[in-house]
């Protein structure tokens, strides 16, 4: 009915806003130095399906197909800051959705590059079919209120926070992040973190 279709879009813009909100606080609090890392031991494998599945009506919407591997070299529990994780992979993996054309697909690889005294390093990577980048796109990634391209807000939306307080929160967990794509061939996001 109208109604309800009307409190739907209602329920999608105060989402929408209260994520807008969050991501401005968050920024704010990385940028004050005010922003702590809280770290404990979880199982990834969990913390990868429980972000999978808070995404699949997005990707069920797009027709895509998103893949999930993780490494036999990565311990089943790690030590490291669960939400902040979760927040870095569900953009990765947003973003990836939002630049992916229907029937596209979504891979997200997580793997252990190397074991010290003081933990693994894991190495994500999330690889996608969709619109891709030029080099001077790149260039602007990772910086606060900037996207690849301004007809990208008009057409896609969002607000050119989640990549810079993604590599901030990235940077805060020991790791690095960068980009590997070309214009209309998918592009490929990693990160690092120590756990």
């Amino acid at each position: 009915t109208q109604a309800s279709q009307c409190l739907s879009r209602m329920d999608d813009a105060s989402a929408h806003l209260l994520g807008v909100i969050h991501e401005v606080l968050d920024i704010s609090k990385i940028e004050a130095g005010k922003l702590e890392l809280y770290n404990s031991a979880f199982l990834i494998e969990h913390l990868l399906m429980r972000v999978a599945n808070f995404l699949s009506s997005r990707f069920e919407e797009k027709n895509q197909n998103i893949y999930i591997i993780l490494d036999p070299t990565v311990p089943l529990a790690i030590i490291a800051d669960e939400q902040r994780l979760a927040q870095i992979i569900s953009n990765m993996l947003s973003n990836a959705n939002k630049f992916t054309p229907e029937n596209g697909s979504i891979t997200l690889t997580v793997s252990s590059t190397e074991e010290e005294d003081e933990g693994v390093l894991l190495r994500f990577a999330i690889k996608d079919s969709g619109i891709g980048m030029t080099k001077e796109q790149q260039e602007l990634l990772f910086r606060s209120f900037q996207q690849a391209d301004k007809s990208i807000t008009h057409r896609y939306g969002g607000t050119g926070l989640g990549l810079a307080i993604s590599k901030k929160l990235i940077e805060m967990m020991g790791g690095k992040t960068w980009v590997e794509s070309e214009y209309n061939q998918g592009s490929s996001f990693f990160f690092t973190i120590r756990a």
